[in-house]
């Protein structure tokens, strides 16, 4: 059989096509595992409402993120979050208002947080008109690792 140059491209492409479409499936099936397995980092607290908070220290200020039943990121039902803890060598204690971020379901400050972490955050989730909706109890020493 004698192959002209249009059929050897014609065969090229198609064996192409062939190779390329199983890798792209499975590149994509990859991501969307990773997508699924993300995990949000923090101390996750069960709210009374449902759903959680996770609160966490990242780049030396707070972040908190609203999670629903099934631990993924969910919108936000408060407008701000204050955070207020004793830190280790300090009399005073320290307060931080949380804002939300671009993100979506996070809310971030400006105020640092300085290692150790060993103290216990108590967290007031604000609602519009700044009426608390819910307050938490956060023992951070599950964040000593993650802090910076």
């Amino acid at each position: 059989m004698i192959l002209n140059a249009s059929l050897a491209k014609s065969l090229l492409m198609a064996a192409a096509v062939g190779m390329v479409t199983p890798v792209h499936t499975r590149l994509r099936a990859e991501s969307a595992e990773q997508e699924e397995s993300r995990e949000v980092p923090g101390v996750k607290v069960a709210r009374a409402k449902g759903g959680f908070l996770a609160l966490a220290v990242e780049n030396g200020v707070w972040v908190a993120r609203f999670l629903d039943e099934t631990k993924k990121e969910a919108t936000p039902d408060a407008s701000a979050v204050v955070v207020r803890w004793n830190p280790v060598g300090t009399v005073t204690e320290q307060r931080a208002f949380l804002k939300p971020t671009g993100e979506g379901s996070a809310m971030s400050g400006s105020t640092r947080v300085r290692p150790p972490l060993n103290f216990k955050a108590y967290v007031t989730l604000l609602g519009p008109e700044e009426q608390a909706l819910e307050s938490l109890v956060v023992d951070v020493r599950g964040l000593a690792g993650s802090s910076e």
